[in-house]
């Protein structure tokens, strides 16, 4: 578990990536399997890389019944590092499955985050990378969405955010 500032308290222990990611895959498979998408946790990749092959999990893959696949990549807690990492990646993963769109799913519990959210650079969202992340309260009774993708029409790079309490 990473260890944050969550409550004005330093060093808090969080939820890791993987509690994120079966809930995740839970809930899309009851909302989605009924509508005859495909959802699969922990898609294998493999590819060649100088010679060798090279194995890769992308973490959800939504494939729908029209023929367009998703891929989400999940972090939690995420630091600049990782988050500019996981940009690349996941963006390599959509190449590899012919992804009509790749997603960056990070969740967090940090203090303030929504209010300081780390964004790929506008040559990355253009590449159809888009990025959510939810900050929420430690008991997840309060949850705050921004999300950023890059519209077209618009020439530049679009936000949406809300917030959602779920007493």
């Amino acid at each position: 578990m990473a260890k944050v500032r969550v409550n004005n308290a330093k060093s808090q222990p969080v939820p890791r990536e993987s509690v994120y990611d079966s809930e995740l895959y839970r809930v899309l498979w009851n909302w989605l399997s009924g509508y005859k998408f495909r959802i699969t946790s922990q898609w294998h990749l493999i590819h060649s890389n100088g010679g060798k092959n090279k194995h890769s999990y992308s973490d959800i893959v939504i494939r729908s019944p029209y023929g367009q696949i998703f891929v989400l990549e999940l972090l939690a807690t995420a630091t600049e590092g990782e988050l500019n990492e996981h940009y690349n990646r996941v963006l390599n993963y959509a190449r590899l499955l012919v992804a009509d769109e790749s997603w960056i799913v990070h969740f967090t519990c940090e203090d303030d985050y929504n209010k300081k959210p780390l964004w790929p650079s506008d040559d990355l969202l253009k590449r159809n990378l888009l990025v959510a992340h939810f900050c929420h309260d430690i008991h997840f009774k309060r949850v705050d969405m921004i999300v950023c993708w890059w519209s077209s029409k618009k020439d530049n790079r679009s936000t949406y955010q809300h917030s959602i309490r779920l007493d």
